[in-house]
């Protein structure tokens, strides 16, 4: 896809111009290239300038690469998170403690360490911890913790026998306990978080079935709530709080793939939508943050880090945690065969 800036844009006559009115390149070719290693080598080849949102393994290992010297290194800690959602209408996960003792079943500082190579940062919700006071930092982060899952388990009526996990219901049915968990196929973080679930589980007696599914297919199953846990890439921005698409109950089967839904959180996600003073929406925040942890319809597991690699060539390029990582408007280029001090 090729852009090509106008000869005679109005915005180069306004005078002290905003960074929003200030496009810098005279064109941007953006190419598509879907295999990671193409995409490396397009770039210390220098066919490409700017390799943005890098894998974790190939970024630090370019970076490391003494041979390497033609390029700049950027991180920009980003506004999308990796979360794991309950499926509220399945019957073996409508008590909120049950959901409570699957979540102590994630080692998060493991899983940062093995599928993004420690390149990501924990969180209590769905705030991230750069929000100042509207980030609830008197919620725990959640830990790895079977013993707790465990207790949370029997609090909820299960018992472990010799078939697993069980309990029997109110209209006398039999639950057992051995949960899928859905992901979208061929993306390694997804897989080494099933992985690291399942074993943690197999451990405590809960057989856990992983289910890679082809892209499209894993978001119908989504819509039509054909999943139990799922794995899912949420992205927020610093400026809005709005909840409703991914939360509310009148989401459920549209962005809600969770289910879930009460009276008193659908008020709250309306309140911080729509509350203009930044003091009071951050206190309904806390509120929500608080809320979530209690009804666990989702896990924030972790906050991605963005990476970016370009020549150096490059000046005026600034990281940042919005796609696509960096402000392309801002960018210029020096001569060719200049080198930077």
């Amino acid at each position: 896809m090729a852009l090509q800036r106008k000869a005679n844009w109005w915005g180069d006559r306004v005078k002290a111009a905003p960074p929003q009115l200030q496009a810098k390149p005279a064109a941007i070719d953006y190419e598509i290239i879907a295999d990671e290693a193409t995409a490396v080598l397009a770039l210390r080849r220098g066919d490409i300038d700017i390799y943005p949102m890098m894998p974790a393994k190939d970024f630090l290992a370019l970076r490391q690469n003494k041979a390497a010297t033609q390029l700049s290194f950027y991180t920009a800690d980003s506004y999308e998170m990796i979360a794991a959602g309950f499926n509220t209408r399945q019957p073996e996960l409508q008590d909120a403690r049950t959901r409570q003792a699957l979540s102590y079943l994630f080692d998060i500082p493991g899983l940062i360490q093995a599928s993004q190579q420690g390149m990501a940062y924990p969180s209590v919700s769905l705030v991230s911890p750069a929000a100042g006071e509207s980030y609830h930092d008197s919620l725990p982060l959640l830990t790895f913790n079977t013993q707790r899952a465990q207790d949370l388990l029997r609090s909820a009526g299960w018992q472990q026998q010799a078939q697993g996990w069980t309990r029997r219901v109110a209209n006398g049915t039999l639950q057992h306990l051995k949960p899928s968990i859905s992901y979208r196929a061929g993306n390694p973080a997804y897989e080494a978080i099933a992985l690291q679930f399942r074993t943690a589980a197999a451990k405590i007696g809960i057989p856990v079935q992983p289910r890679p599914t082809e892209a499209s297919l894993f978001t119908e199953h989504l819509r039509t709530g054909n999943v139990e846990l799922y794995l899912q890439l949420l992205s927020g921005n610093p400026f809005t709080y709005n909840f409703t698409p991914i939360l509310h109950s009148q989401s459920i089967g549209w962005g809600n793939f969770t289910g879930f839904g009460t009276a008193a959180s659908d008020q709250l996600i309306e309140a911080i939508a729509t509350e203009g003073d930044p003091k009071r929406q951050a206190h309904l925040l806390r509120k929500f943050q608080y809320l979530l942890r209690q009804e666990c319809p989702l896990v924030v597991l972790y906050f991605l880090q963005y990476r970016l690699a370009a020549t150096n060539r490059l000046t005026n390029l600034h990281a940042t945690g919005i796609r696509p990582g960096y402000e392309a408007a801002a960018i210029q280029s020096l001569p060719a065969g200049t080198i930077q001090p």
